[in-house]
């Protein structure tokens, strides 16, 4: 990996977009989006990221607003960089093989119960008429099933509402499950249309790596955050 920013290889090699997943160690990531992809930072659309499964659609009929709350962003505009902030919930990218709309996800234990990564995927589809089958998915880094230990209280929807909850979950006992958001969110993505073999993981545990990537688990509310963004080229 570089030390500053992860990529996958498969949109790398689309030509038409720009994406990274930037580590603990890219330092200002000011500096990272304007060295390494020529993008000032102020450009980058970010918005409130609340724990829901809103989200923001972007086009020239429905421009971008401020101070929106919503944990999912899709756009077919050109030049135009969305992202999200993490530090162990998941960033998704979502980007078509035709470069005619991408998104970004935040997609932490409350998204994911909300499905918001399939709701994204299928927002895609709908919206810009993107076919499932054309639709590409990141999956960035995030904590792993190894570490994301949850009580029974926020495990119970996942429990109730996924009909493959034992694919997703271990045991531990005295009230403890072990949750894996990652194949969670892998699945949702699969029922939403995209295919398996277009659906790539960055299997970095963001608290089993805490020196590559912050960790809310691991660092409390002094966490930093990273961001995950992906522009369309014009």
């Amino acid at each position: 990996m570089r030390n500053e920013y992860l990529t996958i290889k498969k949109l790398d090699g689309l030509g038409n977009l720009i994406h990274a997943f930037t580590t603990r160690t890219c330092g200002n990531a000011e500096d990272i989006l304007r060295n390494h992809f020529k993008l000032d930072a102020n450009e980058v659309f970010t918005v409130r990221q609340v724990h829901g499964d809103n989200i923001h659609v972007i086009t020239e009929k429905n421009p971008k607003l401020n101070n929106v709350e919503a944990d999912a962003i899709i756009t077919n505009i050109k030049n135009l960089p969305i992202g999200v902030f993490t530090a162990d919930c998941l960033p998704i990218i979502l980007a078509d093989i035709k470069g005619r709309g991408v998104g970004v996800v935040h997609a932490g234990r409350v998204g994911t119960s909300l499905e918001i990564s399939k709701k994204a995927a299928a927002k895609i589809a709908e919206v810009f008429g993107i076919p499932p089958e054309d639709i590409i998915a990141a999956i960035g880094p995030g904590i792993g099933g190894c570490c994301y230990e949850v009580d029974e209280k926020s495990v119970n929807p996942f429990k109730e509402g996924f009909a493959y909850f034992k694919d997703i979950t271990v045991k531990k006992g005295h009230g403890k499950w072990m949750l894996d958001l990652k194949e969670i969110n892998k699945k949702q993505l699969m029922e939403s249309g995209v295919e398996e073999k277009n659906i790539f993981t960055i299997d970095f545990c963001t608290s089993c790596h805490n020196d590559k990537f912050f960790s809310y688990r691991r660092e409390g509310k002094s966490a930093g955050r990273m961001i995950s963004f992906v522009v369309i080229r014009g």
